[in-house]
């Protein structure tokens, strides 16, 4: 009788597929990896079914709060959110259920977060925890429906994770001996982190340190456009910007001395930038840095502002935002989303004929998720840092 029992349990739970369906990978900053099928990089969580038969998902529920295990209801009508023996089905975390049945209206925290599948019933199926997510990189079960959870060298949605290489771990990030702010005098910097092993990558030009970057890396830009018929383009510029390895203290000083640079790149398809400042202009001294170390998977980057230029006020009366981003992202004439660039010059070919006004195109009219880029916001109050964040940054607007 209790054999009986058993198998009839066992019969019962595979034909309405309690059990047999896992979260097996997740990715909670989908940048460029896959799109959704509105051509938007969401946020997704991979479902496998174990089983010999196929299960329906419809009435199951999706939830990243252990509170609310009802927090989203999946809806099917058209069979949809079916996934065939041993097959695979991604659930978009877009925040927008009116993309399609196999969306969510909630969206994956990058930093920490925990996704719990739940039957019909409320029934806890699969929970999977994660950490420290980075952009474009996925986590998940090193084979499929295994236990053991990893980062994933290269992501595999709709797809087996088995022999798919992974990172051994991921590292914290370093440490800073003093954090960002508003200094009298010069300081000495020292970073270090919790594993004496690792190698410590950082810039001194607001670029993103990368280890791969320690001889430097140059880009081209342009500071003249054909802004009338008849004007010639200007010749191509260089910029250039590299990483350094950690070995000993940084000097942190003022650098009201120094040229100004990043003031002094077009912005515009003016032929000759009115807006070019003619006077040294206050600049703060912006030091990034990351722990690597082969076999796993690089530390979060940490970044800090420090401001010692005596030009600047000691007690600003205001709030101090600063955006630290890499310079080739907004100037790069090929790719620069915040100048006129390649974009321009391929419309000025098409119009010679035509005066550049406030809405010509150029590179800062590419829009969406391809050309969004990563940025450090640090906001100052009072002298005090209070949000330093890794963030995106892309250009939005008509023609301003």
């Amino acid at each position: 009788m209790k054999v009986r029992l058993f198998l009839f349990l066992l019969i019962f739970l595979n034909h309405f597929g309690y059990g047999q369906i896992v979260v097996n990978e997740i990715m909670a900053s989908n940048s460029t990896t896959i799109k959704d099928n509105t051509g938007a990089f969401s946020d997704w969580i991979e479902i496998y079914n174990i089983g010999n038969s196929t299960v329906d998902l419809n009435n199951y529920f999706l939830s990243d709060n252990p509170e609310k295990l009802d927090k989203y209801q999946l809806k099917s009508g058209s069979g949809s959110l079916q996934i065939g023996p041993k097959g695979f089905l991604l659930i978009w975390c877009s925040g927008f259920p009116s993309r399609g049945e196999n969306h969510v209206s909630f969206s994956l925290s990058s930093e920490s977060e925990t996704i719990i599948l739940s039957n019909p019933e409320l029934k806890i199926v699969n929970q999977v925890d994660f950490k420290n997510q980075r952009k474009d990189i996925s986590f998940g079960r090193t084979i499929d429906a295994g236990t053991e959870l990893r980062y994933f060298r290269e992501a595999s949605p709709n797809k087996t994770n088995k022999g798919i290489a992974t990172y051994l771990g991921a590292l914290s990030p370093p440490i800073f001996s003093q954090k960002g702010g508003f200094y009298d005098n010069s300081i000495n910097l020292t970073i270090s982190h919790e594993d004496p092993s690792v190698r410590l990558i950082y810039t001194e030009d607001g670029s993103i340190p990368d280890a791969q970057n320690l001889n430097g890396k140059a880009y081209n830009y342009k500071n003249q456009y054909a802004e009338f018929p008849g004007q010639s383009n200007g010749p191509l510029l260089t910029g250039n910007y590299r990483s350094k390895l950690f070995q000993k203290a940084i000097e942190v000083k003022s650098k009201k001395d120094i040229p100004n640079k990043i003031s002094r790149i077009s912005s515009t398809w003016h032929f000759s930038p009115y807006y070019f400042p003619n006077f040294p202009i206050p600049k703060a001294t912006v030091i990034r840095a990351v722990a690597t170390k082969s076999g796993y998977l690089n530390s979060e980057i940490v970044t800090e502002t420090y401001f010692l230029d005596k030009n600047q006020s000691k007690n600003p009366e205001f709030d101090v935002i600063s955006l630290n981003i890499q310079e080739d992202h907004l100037f790069s004439f090929e790719k620069g989303v915040y100048n006129a660039g390649k974009l321009f010059e391929e419309y000025r070919i098409k119009n010679p004929s035509s005066i550049a006004d406030f809405c010509t195109p150029g590179n800062f009219a590419n829009e969406g998720d391809l050309f969004e880029k990563p940025v450090n916001f640090e906001l100052f109050r009072s002298e005090k840092q209070a949000i330093n964040q890794n963030i995106s940054f892309k250009i939005h607007g008509a023609c301003s």
